[in-house]
């Protein structure tokens, strides 16, 4: 089923936007409560508008597809997408910029997940259905766990790079290893310090965090941008699709405590 070119690059497809939504989930949920200091309620709050949009989006777009070929609504809200990562390479201290920066890239691959199951199963033989189904969901779940797996890994390597140049002077040596963990053992080791070293420390972890969320983003801007352009290659390969069911059209919903 491989060999089939849209199967592949669809397949491939969802498996790269499970690892792009996923990941930087992961790294938002984290920012907001970490970083800007929100209780797990109000970064749920904050996070809900992606969800909404997720939404509207996949009932928007299961209309369209009787008219709009699903290759090109693929490729043309991947390459939306890329607005997301861009404006999450600017996040300092404002959710509306970090939020706004999710809801545009959960926006834009919305399209993606809504439509890759139907063209993985559309292009598949029809003896093989029930394998290409299991293919589908593999990969979504494959990327949920690559993209927390691999993405946050990155994150943490950098966000140790960031502190090993950036810690303040005066913090023991014992102290600052621990702190270059992770942000949250950062900010519990702030906490024993005195206000004159504490401060300074954890301010320095939520730079590094901050810092290791603008480096996901840009790596995510490439991957974006070439999945637009493979996907856009099978446009002759999928005609336009009779619209699906509301209830068909279905997106993947992250969200971390």
């Amino acid at each position: 089923m491989f060999r089939i070119p849209a199967f592949a690059v669809s397949v491939t497809g969802m498996v790269l936007v499970g690892i792009v939504l996923f990941g930087t989930s992961l790294l938002t949920s984290q920012y907001l409560q970490l970083v800007l200091g929100f209780s797990p309620l109000e970064a749920g709050l904050w996070q809900l508008p992606t969800a909404v949009t997720g939404t509207v989006v996949a009932l928007a777009v299961s209309s369209l597809t009787g008219r709009i070929r699903p290759a090109v609504l693929m490729s043309a809200g991947t390459a939306f997408a890329v607005i997301g990562p861009i404006m999450l390479t600017q996040v300092d201290r404002d959710p509306v910029i970090l939020v706004s920066g999710s809801v545009l890239l959960f926006a834009g691959l919305t399209p993606f997940m809504a439509l890759g199951t139907n063209l993985v199963l559309g292009t598949a033989p029809p003896e093989r259905a029930g394998a290409a189904s299991a293919i589908s969901e593999t990969g979504a779940e494959l990327g949920g766990a690559l993209g927390i797996a691999v993405l946050g890994s990155i994150a943490t390597g950098v966000y140790g790079s960031y502190m090993i140049g950036h810690t303040p002077d005066g913090v023991p040596a014992k102290v600052a290893e621990a702190a270059r963990e992770t942000l949250p053992a950062a900010l519990r080791t702030a906490q024993r310090l005195p206000e004159s070293l504490g401060i300074p420390l954890a301010q320095t972890a939520r730079d590094a965090f901050a810092h290791s969320l603008h480096v996901h983003a840009l790596i995510t801007i490439p991957l974006l941008i070439a999945l637009a352009l493979l996907t856009l290659t099978l446009r002759r390969a999928t005609p336009p699709q009779p619209p699906s069911r509301p209830e068909q059209a279905t997106t993947p919903t992250p969200a971390f405590d």
